[in-house]
């Protein structure tokens, strides 16, 4: 025989180094398939001899008279030697402890409960698994509907007093409020509660509306009116005539007819409007020509239609004007029209809120209170990204001396030494001191500003917002237990926030709620019980 062999691939060449020869595999194969081929023919055959022998076993068990063992330890000792026996390791089979069958034991094969070296056959481990998930669903469902309840509870404020008898029965009527056909003998306090509360749950019907619908009242809350159709916003004036007040929220059907209808409604002095987007121009300036001289108060919300033009009547017309605010106004993309609201003499609170990009400036803020900035008590400033800076803080240090709320947000640009120089100025010029503040995401201001703050209004401050605030430092968060009337405390997203600083604050007298919401250090810690921590993970 010839020495030379021909070329190998590098798999070939592969399996030899490791000890493989490819013939024998190949036999190795081809005896597998005679195998198997002769066992297909004899297939019948064997099947009755297992059944033969499954039931020869299963008749062995049966006759041990296991179950007629008063004791139990006794009993359980005895059917693990019974099944021990009947066990037949060799080929993999076992006797099932449930139905006591014979079965092939695998890898997925369960073991019995309370039994050595016992399985289970796939039958009877199925029957098994829906028992215990039967078993245990129930108490797991009511203890995560504890936990939801709990949390509801506390974003709600439900946790802060136990209700009285009249909220108790308002909630009833609200949650029965398909079963009723009139809402008599009810206050208007009562009423706007009970609107409220069908609102929230999405259960303010057209056919639940008309109810609240009284020629006798005056004040009236819709907060979600997302089911309305033209013809049931048509109803509030005609069945209300002597409304002065009227908030409708959710409010996207609404048209100009529903919008003409409202204007004619002659004792209407406060008026709140959230996604009117269908009401045209010509109907807003009609509206503000018609009622401007008589409103008061005034919300518009996420509205598409009111542009420069809007603006200027309603700055020119709406001189009696005590409360303004403007939300997600998407046409005003240029600032000079709101200069002219420092037309408005008698306003004492402003909210400028989510305006487009283009719409704001410090030199349009500067102008309002420059004009109107000594008559305001609040002051609400949501601003845009990058677009208002340490100039808006100059013109409120300078010019509002009155106020009792300011809420500075989203102001990335302003730094911690303008709000410091502002807390400075207004103590050395007696300025009295705020009841609310937010510096919510104003990310540069920090621990000098916040020191500032306390010290010209700690005494007064009901209400602070410092979420966000990532240069605050520990120790002047443990001062903040120290503020005679502060009860609602915002803490959200500070990284320096620890353990201590919630204990310390626990120690308040005054401190009802804090929020917590992204604080790191926080999580898992037992809470205090002297006060409501909100958002710890």
């Amino acid at each position: 025989m010839s020495g030379v062999r021909g070329p190998n691939s590098a798999l070939t060449e592969f399996l030899r180094s490791q000890g493989i020869n490819a013939n024998e595999i190949r036999v190795r194969h081809e005896q597998r398939q005679r195998k198997n081929a002769a066992e297909k023919e004899s297939g019948s055959n064997n099947t009755d001899e297992d059944k033969d022998e499954k039931e020869e076993g299963n008749e062995q068990y049966k006759k041990l008279d296991i179950d007629a063992i008063a004791d139990p330890e006794v009993a359980k000792v005895a059917k693990n030697a019974a099944l021990k026996r009947l066990d037949e390791i060799d080929d993999g089979s076992a006797i099932c402890a449930g139905c006591y069958n014979k079965f092939t034991v695998t890898v997925y094969s369960k073991p019995a409960p309370d039994l050595e070296n016992a399985f289970l056959c796939r039958f009877c481990s199925a029957e098994s698994g829906k028992l215990k998930k039967l078993q245990s669903k129930p108490k797991d469902l009511g203890a995560k509907k504890k936990r939801k309840k709990l949390a509801a509870d506390i974003l709600e404020l439900r946790f802060m007093s136990s209700p009285s008898l009249q909220d108790i029965c308002i909630k009833v009527i609200a949650d029965n409020i398909d079963s009723i056909e009139e809402l008599g003998g009810i206050t208007t306090d009562s009423f706007n509660k009970i609107s409220r509360i069908l609102s929230k749950n999405r259960r303010l019907l057209p056919t639940t509306m008309q109810m609240f619908l009284r020629k006798d009242v005056e004040v009236l809350e819709f907060w979600d009116c997302s089911t309305f159709a033209i013809e049931n916003y048509n109803l509030i004036p005609a069945m209300c005539p002597n409304l002065t007040k009227l908030t409708l929220g959710m409010c996207g059907q609404m048209d100009d007819d529903n919008m003409h209808r409202i204007a004619e409604l002659k004792s209407l002095r406060e008026l709140y409007l959230d996604g009117p987007f269908l009401i045209r121009k010509s109907a807003w300036l009609d509206f503000i020509d018609l009622k401007g001289p008589h409103l008061t108060s005034l919300f518009v919300k996420s509205v598409y239609r009111i542009d420069s033009e809007v603006l200027a009547l309603l700055a020119e017309t709406c001189v009696n004007l005590e409360v303004l605010s403007l939300e997600r106004l998407c046409q005003l993309t240029d600032p000079s029209p709101f200069c002219l609201l420092g037309n408005l003499k008698n306003l004492k609170h402003l909210e400028l809120i989510e305006l487009e990009h283009e719409a704001w400036s410090d030199h349009a803020i500067g102008e309002i209170l420059n004009s109107i900035g000594g008559n305001l008590h609040t002051l609400v400033i949501k601003a845009d990204t990058g677009t208002l800076t340490d100039k808006t803080v100059e013109y409120i240090k300078l010019n509002c001396k009155s106020l009792r709320r300011l809420e500075l947000v989203n102001m990335l640009d302003i730094t911690d030494r303008s709000v410091e120089d502002l807390f400075t100025y207004w103590s050395e010029n007696n300025v009295p001191g705020l009841k609310q503040l937010s510096l919510d995401k104003c990310v540069n201001v920090g621990t000098n500003a916040l020191k500032c703050a306390l010290t010209h209004s700690g005494a007064s401050l009901e209400n602070l917002n410092i979420n966000s605030l990532m240069h605050v430092s520990p120790d002047t968060i443990d001062q903040l237990a120290e503020l005679p009337a502060l009860s609602t405390l915002d803490m959200s997203f500070i990284g320096a926030v620890n353990p201590v600083n919630v204990y310390k604050l626990s120690t308040s007298n005054s401190l009802k709620q804090v929020y917590a919401f992204g604080n790191i250090r926080l999580s898992g810690m037992p809470l205090p019980t002297g006060v409501t921590i909100v958002g710890t993970m």
